[in-house]
């Protein structure tokens, strides 16, 4: 996928991939590509190998349903995204791919809370026999962000600008996540700003996911 950089773009973000290898690369005026800013990352076939025992035993997964988040550098005219195929299933899948200008709402606190609501729906006959008609199960996130008092009325009215709008939320945007940057594509369900007056402020988000 290649598309113009516009403004302040910073951060890529995907989700629902299925792929051996991701690389973003930006390219000059004259679509050369800028060799310094180019990153990549290298997709895991099986999570459940990491040692000698699991490496007989776990399960062979073919197919990885994972998301990915890249903070970029503002250079360039021209981004490419190239995603690769996964060797195993010889196929390459991707659910979303967002460029855009990351907006900082301070550091996650501990204790993410993830929670699920299933559209599915089920129904018992007469002999107890259970029926279960399988539909799409929703992410809920829960969970907490500190951010200086200076900025607290700022990150008010950016919540209130977004709050009816499908945004990407990364919840862990640290380099080498063991959580996937825990990247959710959703929407505000509440945001609660408690604004502190000797300390740094909280504020409370529940979101979820758009399906």
């Amino acid at each position: 996928v290649t598309f113009k950089r516009k403004g302040l773009m910073n951060a890529i973000g995907l989700g629902y991939l299925e792929s051996s290898k991701v690389t973003v690369e930006h390219l000059d005026d004259y679509g050369k590509v800028i060799n310094y800013a180019t990153k990549t990352m290298d997709i895991k076939f099986n999570l459940d190998v990491y040692d000698v025992w699991t490496y007989g035993y776990a399960p062979y997964n073919m197919k990885i349903d994972r998301a990915l988040y890249f903070q970029i550098m503002p250079i360039g005219t021209t981004i490419r995204v190239t995603i690769e195929r996964n060797s195993a299933t010889h196929s390459a899948k991707c659910g979303f791919l967002i460029c855009g200008n990351a907006i900082d709402m301070g550091n996650t606190l501990d204790k993410v809370n993830f929670k699920f609501n299933s559209y599915s729906s089920s129904d018992t006959d007469q002999f107890g026999n259970l029926n279960i008609i399988r539909r799409n199960v929703q992410d809920l996130v829960d969970f907490e962000t500190i951010i200086d008092r200076s900025f607290t009325m700022k990150s008010k009215r950016q919540i209130k600008e977004n709050y009816d709008e499908i945004v990407m939320f990364v919840v862990d945007e640290s380099d080498n996540s063991e959580f996937e940057n825990m990247v959710t594509l959703g929407k505000i369900d509440t945001a609660s700003v408690v604004g502190e007056v000797s300390s740094k402020n909280i504020i409370s988000w529940s979101i979820f996911e758009s399906i």
